[in-house]
């Protein structure tokens, strides 16, 4: 399943090791760095999930659960880290890449 708040957080903390860390954060820093994950989130998935326009197809946008089962089909299928609302904010997967990774995505009740 995906979870976009671990995931989001995740990528703040890419390529990092705890030696790494220049200190431990204290709860109330982690309480604000979630908050922060959290309202990101919120921002992004208050529109649909934008769909680039190509040669097979037109810019559209699609419903988060359907860009959620792509994103991780993609990332299976060709790699791939961050998240799914960060591939959004760049304007979101191609409408091949869509049908490559999830064939039929138009109909799926967007």
């Amino acid at each position: 399943m995906y979870d976009p708040r671990a995931n989001a957080i995740d990528s703040v903390f890419c390529g990092y090791t705890p030696r790494q860390r220049p200190r431990e954060w204290t709860e109330e820093e982690w309480r604000d760095i979630l908050a922060g994950v959290d309202a990101r989130i919120a921002r992004i998935r208050s529109t649909p999930c934008p769909v680039q326009g190509d040669l097979r197809g037109p810019s559209t946008a699609c419903s988060w659960p359907i860009a959620e089962k792509a994103w991780v089909v993609y990332c299976r299928n060709f790699g791939g880290s961050g998240t799914v609302e960060r591939i959004a904010e760049r304007g979101g997967l191609s409408y091949s890449e869509m049908d490559a990774c999830l064939p039929g995505w138009q109909g799926s009740g967007q």
